[in-house]
């Protein structure tokens, strides 16, 4: 794993007021690659900006990364990363998707730092009880 973002998390309190952008489901839904593409493409069209991060919580971003096959996340292939704060990172079509501890469980948080526009919260995700 390699240091290759040098972007700051930052507060997870500053993100409270991201708006959540899904349905409330009656089942917990897998978090999948192409979910989270799509996440990213709806954020992106409602803004015309594509965000430069996401966070979720550790439970949430374990089970993500069990849809990745083992040979993906390999050193060599330089889609796991490690953030300059020490956060966890799976890269997803080019967004790094952040383990952070201090938030909230089966949602992942899509940030521009800039943009507030350019944000939106998903909840109703699965994730594995750590």
């Amino acid at each position: 794993m390699t240091t290759r973002r040098n972007f700051v998390v930052g507060s997870i309190a500053s993100l409270a007021a991201i708006p959540c952008l899904s349905a409330a489901t009656a089942e917990a839904i897998q978090p999948t690659c192409h979910l989270m593409i799509r996440y990213l493409a709806s954020v992106t069209k409602k803004s015309g900006q594509i965000p430069e991060y996401a966070v979720m919580g550790l439970g949430t971003w374990a089970m993500l990364t069990e849809d990745f096959a083992p040979q993906t996340l390999a050193p060599s292939d330089d889609r796991l990363s490690v953030t300059e704060e020490g956060h966890l990172a799976i890269e997803i079509a080019g967004i790094p998707f952040c383990a952070v501890a201090e938030c909230e469980e089966g949602c992942v948080i899509i940030v521009h730092p800039n943009n507030p526009k350019a944000c939106g919260k998903f909840s109703g995700l699965d994730y594995i009880k750590i």
